[in-house]
C-alpha cells in the first residue's frame, strides 16, 4: 500500500509535503555517511509526521530508528507508524530538548530536521549539549534545516520565513549556522561536512570527538 496515497489511513495521521520532497535528497547523504555493513541505532529528535523515519528506515536495512516527539504528537505519529509496519522503527518516546538529558541509551546517530527554528535558542542550545551526552564517541549528529550564514538569510524565501516565525512567536527564528557550530564545538562535536540542500536548506554533519 502506498502510504501517501491511502486516503483512509491518512485520515488518522498528518502528512507533510515538504517532508515528502526532501526525504530523497537527505537519504542520498545518509547512504553516503553510514556504512551499509554496520548496524546503527538512530535517535530522531522531533519525528513529526514520521515520514522521514519510515522512508529512511525502509531504505537502510541495518538501521534501528528511534522516533521521538512531544506527547501531543504521538497519536498521529503512532497511526502512521502502524500503517508503515516496519519493526525496526520504535514507537515514539516523549522527548524534548531538555529531557534529552534523561535519555538513558547510547546511540550511534542523532538526526533532527527542521527543529532548531521552531525551538527557542535556549532549547536549541540544550538539544546540542545533551546530544553530546548521549551520542557515542565518533557518532554523528545530523542537523537539517534552514540556517542564516554570517547573520544573513541566504534567500528571499528564508528571509520571509524567518520574519513569519518571529511574528508568530518572538522566540522562534532561523538560527545562524555559525552559532550552531560554536555550540556544537563546545559540546564536543566537530563539523565534518555541510551540504547545501534543496529549498535553501542545509545538512550539517557533526561528529562526536574522542576528547
Amino acid at each position: 500500500m502506498s502510504l501517501s496515497n491511502s486516503n483512509d489511513a491518512k485520515a488518522s495521521y498528518r502528512w507533510s509535503q515538504p517532508a515528502e520532497r526532501n526525504q530523497v535528497p537527505i537519504l542520498t547523504h545518509l547512504q553516503s555517511l553510514l556504512d551499509e555493513n554496520r548496524h546503527y541505532r538512530v535517535l530522531e529528535i522531533g519525528s513529526g509526521t514520521g515520514q522521514h523515519a519510515v522512508h529512511f528506515a525502509n531504505a537502510l536495512p541495518k538501521v534501528e530508528w528511534i522516533t521521538s516527539d512531544l506527547k501531543e504528537n504521538h497519536a498521529t505519529l503512532n497511526a502512521y507508524l502502524e500503517v508503515a509496519g516496519n519493526p525496526r522503527i520504535r514507537r515514539p518516546i516523549e522527548l524534548d530538548a531538555e529531557s534529552l538529558a534523561k535519555f538513558d541509551e547510547q546511540v550511534d546517530v542523532i538526526y533532527t530536521a527542521n527543529t532548531c527554528h521552531i525551538m527557542s535558542w535556549e532549547q536549541a542550545q540544550a538539544m546540542i549539549l545533551n546530544a553530546g551526552r548521549v551520542l557515542a564517541t565518533q557518532g554523528l549528529f545530523l542537523v537539517y534545516g534552514p540556517f542564516h550564514v554570517g547573520g544573513q538569510a541566504n534567500s528571499e524565501g528564508n528571509y520571509r520565513f524567518d520574519l513569519s516565525l518571529s511574528q508568530t512567536n518572538a522566540w522562534q527564528g532561523i538560527r545562524n549556522r555559525e552559532d550552531v557550530i560554536r555550540e556544537a564545538d563546545a559540546a564536543g562535536f566537530s563539523l565534518t561536512q555541510a551540504f547545501d540542500m534543496p529549498a535553501n536548506n542545509q545538512l550539517l554533519v557533526l561528529e562526536r570527538r574522542r576528547d
